[in-house]
């Protein structure tokens, strides 16, 4: 339903300030439920892995994980709010909320994407696609070599999930175990002992659930919004390809679109692919605040003067 009502309307760029709005939203609330509430707050130890102070801020999400991705996700679109200082306010908002959280995966994701996108930015537009293909596929091979490098204690644990899922994909390679395979009766976690409700890897979640089936799944989703976001980044504007990577980057230790729910953080990486992946075609020139090069205004150029 999402992709058909995306695909329905010709969306450019700077519609995706919606998703903008959405992460400054979920920050707001949360940052005035971390003033007023307990419930807002876990980890609460000596040797907890908070960023900041000695807790981790969930706000109304069940854990840090799903808010500090969705914040990652989130933090690019706010940059294409149209005055100055609510793309101050909502930017801050957004990463204070991300440091809060906690979340090393999302942190992580947010730098990779913070790097790329100022590289696409200040190269010549022409180079923009070949840049970022070549970003986008050290990132996919990033997810894959550190797993199989990785011991079973490696990244709190990860490691023994991803150990599990190599040695379970060989035995149903093309169409995988189904999504029964990871939580309480699963088979990874009667091999590592323990919960998980993923493989903590995007590309391995996807491979053990649907097999190589699933997997070619995936490359028809993630595909397409590259392309887009790298058709648009030629043109100026940087931000849709700095939200894709964010969501490639994420999914080296963690699972932002799955292919069997819709929870956690599915709610903007699903929105945010399906937006990206059917962009406009035919992208105009744009000069919104992180993106450049612009020979002609945009549609809202007479709004967008008052940034």
């Amino acid at each position: 339903m999402i992709a058909v009502a995306v695909w329905s309307i010709d969306t450019q760029p700077e519609d995706l300030v919606v998703l903008g709005w959405l992460g400054f939203a979920i920050a707001a609330v949360s940052l005035l439920m971390a003033a007023t509430t307990d419930i807002a707050w876990t980890d609460e130890t000596e040797d907890s892995k908070a960023l900041i102070g000695h807790a981790v801020l969930a706000g109304f999400f069940p854990q840090m994980n799903p808010l500090g991705m969705s914040m990652a996700i989130a933090l690019p679109f706010t940059l294409l709010f149209k005055r100055r200082l609510l793309r101050v306010v909502g930017f801050a908002s957004v990463a204070l909320t991300l440091l809060m959280a906690s979340s090393r995966t999302a942190v992580i994701a947010t730098g990779i994407a913070l790097v790329v996108g100022l590289v696409l930015r200040w190269i010549p537009s022409k180079s923009r696609p070949i840049v970022g293909y070549l970003a986008s596929g050290i990132v996919v091979v990033v997810s894959i070599i550190v797993p199989l490098r990785s011991d079973d204690s490696a990244f709190t644990s990860r490691g023994a999930v991803w150990r599990a899922s190599f040695d379970l994909f060989p035995e149903r390679p093309f169409w995988g175990y189904g999504p029964g395979v990871y939580g309480l009766e699963g088979e990874v976690s009667r091999i590592v002992n323990g919960a998980y409700w993923h493989g903590h890897n995007m590309l391995i979640t996807f491979a053990l659930i649907g097999g190589i089936v699933a997997l070619i799944a995936l490359a028809l989703i993630l595909i397409p919004a590259i392309h887009a976001a790298l058709v648009h980044a030629k043109a100026g504007a940087i931000l849709p390809m700095m939200a894709v990577m964010t969501i490639l980057a994420l999914g080296i230790a963690e699972v932002p679109i799955r292919p069997s729910e819709f929870d956690g953080v599915a709610w903007i990486s699903w929105l945010c692919l399906f937006a990206i992946g059917n962009l406009s075609p035919r992208p105009e020139q744009v000069a919104p605040a992180f993106d450049s090069d612009a020979e002609r205004p945009p549609r809202n150029w007479r709004n967008a003067s008052r940034m």
